[in-house]
């Protein structure tokens, strides 16, 4: 199953954005998910994060644009589906699940699974169904798992549907905002949307902005946009002891082992550092 996660931060402090991941982390009442989060170097204003995770983290999304005042966006696919979600001022202004229910289903295993409703954001009104069905099947004691079929109710959905204005301070200049409300209502796989959508975002990285990384002792080395794949697998190669990465390589974070060499500015913290006091 295809897992791609993409976040940006409109912002260039990089300082203030790492302190807020720190705060927002180690103010949780639950254990985060995941181990660590890579934040790259501002371009053209803004820092993207790679976190080690097969699902977004809409609640720190979210609360970093509030912290920061600015505008947090999140874009990838879960398989078959894909998402979006634009938060700004510590607000989701606009949210979007191309298979709302199958989210919603899969969310309420996982709570089903875990026993611990504390995961569950009740700021999506996703969220907030997901809990009230949890409550629905703990009473009646079932054991059956929840079908990606049950019926949502409409305001909720509304909630998720596309609305590709939302998203116009995202879209390239010379882009039509028809076309990304085109690839939101098609009947597209979720990698042809998530492809169509990042040749029309004017958002770093996501076209293979050349990044230097440190290979051994010796040279920098540009990563390549030459090998541009929805495919996540054999991310990298060697060529003439050159190290070449395809273009959404470089936001996956599988590409970045720990310990290994990061491009010049980027900086990386771990779960040790926000359960720190």
């Amino acid at each position: 199953m295809d897992v791609i996660n993409f976040a940006f931060v409109r912002t260039v402090d990089m300082v203030a954005l790492k302190d807020a991941i720190l705060l927002i982390n180690r103010s949780r009442h639950y254990p985060v998910s995941y181990s660590r989060v890579i934040q790259t170097t501002p371009r053209s204003g803004w820092i993207a994060l790679i976190m080690d995770s097969m699902t977004p983290d809409h609640y720190l999304m979210r609360n970093i644009s509030g912290r920061l005042e600015t505008t947090a966006f999140e874009l990838g696919i879960n398989g078959e589906a894909l998402y979006y979600r634009y938060h700004h001022d510590g607000r989701t202004e606009a949210a979007y699940e191309s298979n709302l229910s199958k989210w919603i289903a899969q969310q309420l295993r996982l709570v089903l699974n875990s026993g611990d409703v504390r995961r569950i954001d009740l700021s999506e009104p996703g969220g907030r169904l997901v809990l009230q069905r949890y409550h629905e099947y703990q009473r009646s004691r079932s054991w059956t798992q929840p079908a990606s079929d049950e019926e949502i109710d409409p305001s909720i959905r509304e909630s998720y549907r596309p609305d590709a204005t939302s998203l116009q301070e995202l879209i390239e200049p010379n882009a039509d905002i028809d076309d990304v409300q085109a690839i939101l209502e098609s009947d597209m796989t979720a990698q042809e949307m998530l492809g169509g959508l990042i040749d029309l975002l004017a958002l770093p990285y996501l076209k293979g902005d050349p990044v230097m990384v440190a290979v051994g002792n010796e040279i920098t080395q540009p990563i390549q946009d030459d090998m541009i794949s929805m495919n996540t697998k054999d991310l990298s190669r060697s060529l003439q002891g050159h190290r070449v990465v395809n273009a959404l390589a470089v936001l996956q974070p599988s590409t970045w082992l720990e310990g290994n060499p990061l491009p010049d500015g980027w900086l990386t913290l771990t779960q040790n550092n926000w359960a720190s006091t």
